[in-house]
This record gives C-alpha cells, sequence and structure tokens, in this order.
C-alpha cells in the first residue's frame, strides 16, 4: 500500500506577513502574484531532523512552498521577505 507525504510548512513570520503585510514589490509598486511551488521528493524512504527529534517516513513525498513573484522583473520572494 503506498504512502503519501505531504508537507507544508507555515511558520509564525511568513503567517503573520501573509494577513497582515501589503503584497506590493516595492521598487516595481506593483501588486505581488502568489505561486504555489510543488517539489516532488519521489518515493522510498524520508528521513527529518528537527532538534532531537528523528522522523523517518517511507511513501511518495511531495512539498510545497508558498511564494509571491513580480510580474514585471520575475522575482520571487517568501513571505517573510516581503
Amino acid at each position: 500500500m503506498a504512502t503519501f507525504i505531504t508537507e507544508f510548512y507555515i511558520g509564525l513570520r511568513d503567517l503573520l506577513a501573509i494577513v497582515f503585510r501589503p503584497k506590493i514589490f516595492p521598487e516595481c509598486r506593483v501588486p505581488l502574484k502568489r505561486r504555489w511551488e510543488k517539489e516532488d521528493k519521489g518515493s522510498g524512504w524520508h528521513s527529518e531532523t528537527r532538534g532531537f527529534s528523528l522522523k523517518i517516513d517511507h511513501g511518495n513525498k511531495t512539498v510545497i512552498r508558498l511564494k509571491y513573484y513580480c510580474a514585471i522583473c520575475d522575482q520571487s520572494f517568501l513571505p517573510r521577505h516581503l
């Protein structure tokens, strides 16, 4: 039986930036567009360490990231870097 692992990480700084910061690129003065980037890590064994914890999973892993990008100059930013 195949296991599908989808990870969506969002920190407190990113969450506050998504909710409260204006989504306008200061150099171009245009509203930023939102882009969801999916990265397929493939199937198999995946390990992750955070601090003193170790997590090992088996299955197909997909990582999803939220980024903002400028339509004029095509630069991308994480929400916390706005």
